[in-house]
C-alpha cells in the first residue's frame, strides 16, 4: 500500500487525480467540475479544543466541502474522528449573527481510505456510504453529510474482476507499489495522469 498519497492528489498540478477519485467514488450522486485546496489546520473555538489536521481539504466548485483522509494504521475509534472532523467543519462554516438565521450549509463529505478493517466481524466489506437516514425505512433525512470509507484490506478482487472504475481506483491503492507502467486492465483516460506524475517523483 505505497500509494504517494500527498503526491498523487494533495499537489495542485495533480488536482485532476483527486477530482476523478471524487467523481468515481461519488457516481451518480454528485459531479465535481473543479476544486481549490484549503487550509488542513483548524483550531478549535476555545482554547481548551483540540486542533484538528486533515490530510487533504478541499472546496469544489459548487461551495461543497471534502475532507480527504488516509489512514493506513490502525486507529480506534475512527468513526469518532470522522464525526470529530466534520462537526468541526460544519460549526466553522455556519453564518454568524442574522445571517445564520436561515442555517442553511453547503454540502459536506468526508472521504477515508483505511489500511485497516473498521469492523474485524465483517472482513469482506470494502466499501461504507452513510448519511443521516431514518432507523425505520432508511428514508435519507439529510443529503448534505456523507461519509465515504474504503477498506483497503478488505478488498480482495482480481484486476479480471474490476467492474467499475472505483474498483480500479482501489486495486491500484492497494498494489501500486507492485505496478511499474500503466497496466490494460486501468482506464488510460483515468489512470495514465498517476503513472505521469509517477515517472517525475
Amino acid at each position: 500500500m505505497g500509494f504517494g498519497w500527498k503526491h498523487y492528489f494533495g499537489r495542485e498540478e495533480n488536482k485532476i487525480n483527486l477530482i476523478n477519485f471524487l467523481n468515481s467514488l461519488l457516481e451518480g450522486e454528485h459531479i465535481i467540475t473543479d476544486l481549490q485546496y484549503a487550509n488542513v489546520e483548524k483550531d478549535g473555538e476555545h482554547s481548551s479544543e483540540r486542533k484538528v489536521v486533515f490530510d487533504l481539504r478541499c472546496i469544489g466548485d459548487g461551495g461543497e466541502h471534502f475532507l480527504v483522509e488516509m489512514q493506513l494504521q490502525n486507529q480506534d475509534f475512527f468513526f469518532d474522528r470522522a464525526v470529530t472532523y466534520t462537526s468541526r467543519t460544519i460549526s466553522r462554516l455556519a453564518k454568524k449573527g442574522a445571517e445564520g438565521n436561515g442555517y442553511e450549509l453547503p454540502p459536506v463529505y468526508f472521504v477515508a481510505v483505511l489500511g485497516f478493517q473498521l469492523d474485524k466481524a465483517n472482513d469482506a466489506k470494502h466499501y461504507y456510504s452513510a448519511k443521516i437516514a431514518d432507523q425505520f425505512d432508511q428514508e435519507i433525512l439529510y443529503e448534505k453529510l456523507s461519509y465515504k470509507m474504503l477498506i483497503l484490506l478488505n478488498f480482495n478482487k482480481s484486476k479480471t474482476e474490476l467492474s467499475t472504475i472505483m474498483d480500479q481506483w482501489m486495486y491500484l491503492m492497494k498494489h501500486l507499489n507492485e505496478i511499474d507502467e500503466l497496466p490494460s486492465y486501468l482506464d488510460k483516460r483515468i489512470f495514465s495522469r498517476i503513472f505521469i506524475s509517477e515517472s517525475v517523483v
